[in-house]
């Protein structure tokens, strides 16, 4: 009866460790433009993202070559291998810049109604 409850106590206390380790974070579900030489460094809190909720992007990059009039980033959640995005994407435009220049932009936007699985480009 005692090997039986030390046992248990042993394997709860087992549990209880591996429970309070926390998991590896997960990588963004985001996609790079494919019309985009440049890599984009994208963050945005919070994360995970919660559907209908107040979302902020941080989306940093080095312009490849220079744009005359004006650029924008589009903005856009998808479902998972889908072609269509979700909604309209959002726009966040930024002045002309000359190639090879980092530009950083903050996107604030509301998350549309989330699937379990998406991506956003």
């Amino acid at each position: 009866m005692n090997q039986k409850i030390i046992f248990v106590f042993i394997l709860s206390v087992a549990f209880y460790i591996v429970n309070a380790i926390p998991l590896q974070k997960r990588a963004p579900p985001f996609q790079n433009c494919p019309h985009f030489n440049s890599d984009l460094t994208v963050s945005f809190s919070p994360d995970p993202i919660a559907s209908n909720q107040d979302v902020i992007f941080e989306i940093a990059a080095t312009i490849p070559s220079d744009i005359d009039n004006k650029g924008v980033i589009l903005t856009s959640f998808y479902k998972y291998n889908a072609k269509d995005p979700i909604e309209d994407p959002n726009e966040k435009y930024f002045p002309a810049t000359s190639a090879n220049q980092s530009i950083f932009q903050v996107v604030p936007l509301t998350a549309p109604e989330l699937p379990q699985q998406y991506y956003i480009q």
